[in-house]
């Protein structure tokens, strides 16, 4: 599938909580191994829904809240309708950069440690708890979720040099293709 780019505003869109009782229709089973694909031909670790072109979405295109990852160690993971219910007062700098945002990076604060809430690929509710890098690819996830990007926090001299950088990458994808 097709990755979603800046300035595109269906990146600022809040997804819609997945039902449920949705949980086992073949479409999200499809869109759970679509956007794992996407995120790992892409060269990511995380991908949230919202990032990713998919037809079979809630409301035939409207980003669910589905996120796919995969740390260091792990296989494919997915938290559905997560939310922080926790985070650790100690701050961590990390330098992130996002699949929508492509050759763009920035360092900015995240908490060190979360612990989310989320409803798992068989349907069950559970906590999950996330330190140092997992924490980062996990908070910035759900901020795409709520349609956030660490862009925002970028000066508006820092967003202008980062949209041309990604019309530029874009740009070079297209001659390429």
């Amino acid at each position: 599938q097709d990755l979603i780019y800046v300035p595109d505003n269906i990146l600022q869109i809040h997804s819609v909580p997945v039902d449920t009782s949705e949980i086992f229709r073949p479409s999200l089973k499809s869109q759970l191994r679509c956007q794992y694909a996407t995120m790992r031909l892409s060269g990511g670790v995380g991908m949230a829904a919202v990032q990713m072109d998919y037809p079979f979405l809630v409301g035939g295109g409207y980003p669910n809240q589905v996120i796919t990852y995969e740390l260091p160690g792990s296989g494919p993971r997915w938290l559905i309708n997560p939310t922080i219910i926790e985070q650790s007062e100690e701050i961590q700098l990390c330098e992130e950069g996002c699949l929508s945002v492509p050759t763009v990076f920035y360092t900015r604060e995240r908490a060190a440690s979360i612990t989310v809430a989320h409803v798992t690929t068989e349907g069950e509710s559970t906590t999950t708890h996330f330190d140092g890098f997992a924490a980062v690819v996990i908070q910035h996830e759900i901020d795409h979720l709520e349609g956030k990007l660490f862009t925002d926090d970028m000066s508006i001299l820092k967003k202008g040099r980062a949209r041309l950088k990604v019309a530029k990458y874009l740009r070079s994808k297209k001659r390429l293709s």
